[in-house]
């Protein structure tokens, strides 16, 4: 669960450190952060593509081949963190004057980027990663990693952003450096980790002498006779593998354009916000803060499905599919509900975690209804649309999630352009997106299509 809301973790550190800067740094994050949730989540989801490869490798027995998976995903990705580097660094500075009004929150969202475009390598290293072990169902090391990055980037955000402890006041950019340096200690933290599991010999981590040294060192201890040379020479292949990169990239190009779709209309949606006057970005940043601390479960849960889906089908035991992802459903829906609860009971106390601006919390009480509405219908319909992603269907799931995000950018434009509705009313905008969502998530798994999807 903690693997795939690390960016999320980070984001929220940053915005609490901000929130109590100044208003114009809250107001940017809420946009800088969507933009570069995008950035990471691009990422995330083409390694999500080789957790899902590694899970059916699992279910299949063969453990062999999953260090060329991870190899062959680390090799690509890097290249592809390259080009967001660029992207980051260089293009934004163009892009942004396109659709930001005010000067100086434009000027703070360029202050964060050009240092938070140098996380982006470890940050699409670390989740290579954490996609291996969440692959293979051992996840506790990325519950630590995520502990001691949470901390580090807390720590950071204080001394960087103030300028505490003799470090300069570096505001806005001291949250990115802060957010920066915490990625580099936690892929520091998981490079170490892997060179002292033994266990990763077994999948060919460290290539195929040490997996058949690993394997005699098995069989010693069961008395049972090693791995002869020529055995172990036949193990021989290359740890970067094209074929796999290729058969990764046609799987997780479908989820990657999903990423740009969606979170690239949430960025849509708040460059509108902003153009309602900034009290409306500052209230939709905190919403969307508060928003992103209940979407946690569900991103949890959505990437355990992803492997726990695959893994079935890699076992031929497809009738356990889709019982797995209702009861995997109904415990987010349960457990996110259990955390509104909270919410509802005491708003202002939740509201208060990311800002202590009483104006703005306020001004965010009429929002509380349809947010919690949001939550209910976003807790389900992303564990079943992820359910669809663990099958392989990413095509299928595209489709799908074009077809909510041009709805909920209609839905957007009409309300806040044409009608100029009240702001609770224009975030109506992601009860459209998640129930037609959940909709055609439900109806894709019954339909038995993905029976057919070979990975």
């Amino acid at each position: 669960m903690i693997g795939s809301a690390v960016q999320n973790v980070i984001t929220l550190t940053d915005t609490y450190f901000l929130a109590r800067y100044s208003d114009v740094s809250f107001a940017a994050i809420g946009i800088v952060g969507i933009f570069y949730l995008m950035i990471t989540t691009i990422g995330y989801n083409f390694t999500k593509a080789g957790q899902i490869i590694i899970a059916r490798r699992m279910g299949e027995g063969d453990e062999e081949s999953i260090g060329r998976v991870t190899y062959s995903m680390l090799g690509f990705i890097m290249l592809l963190s390259g080009l967001f580097f660029f992207v980051t660094k260089w293009l934004t500075p163009l892009l942004f004057p396109l659709f930001l009004h005010d000067p100086a929150i434009l000027q703070a969202c360029d202050d964060y980027l050009q240092a938070r475009s140098w996380g982006i390598f470890f940050s699409y290293s670390g989740m290579v990663v954490i996609a291996l072990y969440t692959g293979i169902a051992r996840p506790m090391v990325i519950i630590y990693n995520a502990i001691a990055l949470g901390v580090v980037n807390a720590v950071l955000n204080y001394a960087l952003i103030f300028g505490h402890w003799g470090f300069p006041e570096l505001g806005m950019a001291g949250a990115a450096w802060a957010s920066t340096i915490s990625e580099v200690v936690a892929t520091l933290i998981f490079v170490l980790y892997m060179l002292l599991d033994k266990r990763n010999r077994a999948f060919g981590m460290f290539g195929s002498k040490a997996r058949a040294q690993w394997q005699a060192e098995e069989r010693a201890k069961f008395n049972t006779e090693p791995l002869d040379a020529p055995q172990e020479a036949a193990c021989a292949r290359p740890l970067v593998d094209w074929g796999i990169i290729r058969q990764q990239i046609a799987l997780s190009t479908p989820i990657i354009f999903q990423s740009v779709v969606g979170i690239g209309s949430w960025l849509v949606f708040f460059f509108a916000i902003e153009n309602m006057g900034r009290q409306a970005l500052e209230v939709s940043t905190l919403i969307r803060s508060v928003y992103m601390m209940f979407m946690i479960p569900a991103w949890g849960f959505g990437s355990g499905i992803n492997t726990i889906v695959s893994n079935l089908i890699g076992k031929q035991q497809h009738s356990l599919v889709i019982a797995s992802i209702n009861r995997t459903a109904l415990l987010c829906f349960s457990i996110t509900m259990l955390c509104a609860l909270w919410l509802i009971a005491a708003p202002s106390q939740v509201l208060g975690i990311i800002s202590t601006n009483n104006e703005i919390i306020s001004a965010s009480m009429p929002m509380i209804g349809i947010f919690v509405l949001i939550l209910a219908i976003f807790s389900t319909a992303a564990i079943y649309f992820n359910g669809i992603i663990g099958t392989g269907a990413t095509q299928q799931s595209l489709w799908m999630q074009m077809f909510g995000c041009v709805l909920y950018l209609v839905y957007a434009y009409v309300a806040i352009k044409i009608f100029e509705v009240s702001l609770p009313t224009a975030w109506g905008a992601e009860l459209v997106y998640w129930g037609v969502t959940l909709l055609l998530s439900l109806w894709y798994l019954r339909s038995n299509r993905w029976l057919t999807i070979r990975v």
